[in-house]
């Protein structure tokens, strides 16, 4: 049965498939045409995604400690994000089964709870 949600999470799926096969056979540091990031080239910080690209090429070699040694915010979300995307793509992680597991109160908590895990990862990694 078509949904926008199932349709939403086939293009990350999709998109996130193209990169990955991308960053297998292109390296983000050698290669210019890769883009860089706005927050660091303006404010010499880094963003919670600085790294993103050479974690996940690292993931793909199976190079695991490189991966979370460039960013273990990526190294931890980037499998998360895909399996979860996919899941719900083929239909597996239905609403329903969701709702069940997270209840609405509950979902927001851990909304608010990933907002603060990403601030304090970004505050952290420019402090040490």
């Amino acid at each position: 049965m078509f949904s926008v949600k199932r349709l939403l999470h086939g293009g990350i799926v999709l998109f996130l498939t193209t990169w990955l096969v991308l960053l297998y056979n292109v390296d983000p540091v050698q290669h210019e045409s890769y883009p860089k990031c706005m927050v660091k080239k303006t404010t010499g910080l880094d963003c919670p995604g600085c790294g993103s690209s050479r974690s996940a090429r690292h993931l793909v070699y199976f190079e695991f400690a490189e991966s979370f040694q460039q960013n273990p915010l990526a190294f931890i979300t980037l499998p998360l994000l895909w399996t979860y995307s996919f899941l719900i793509m083929i239909g597996v992680a239905a609403d329903d089964f969701l709702k069940r597991v997270l209840p609405d109160k509950v979902y927001l908590r851990f909304s608010l709870l990933v907002l603060i895990v990403v601030i304090v990862f970004t505050i952290l990694r420019n402090l040490l």
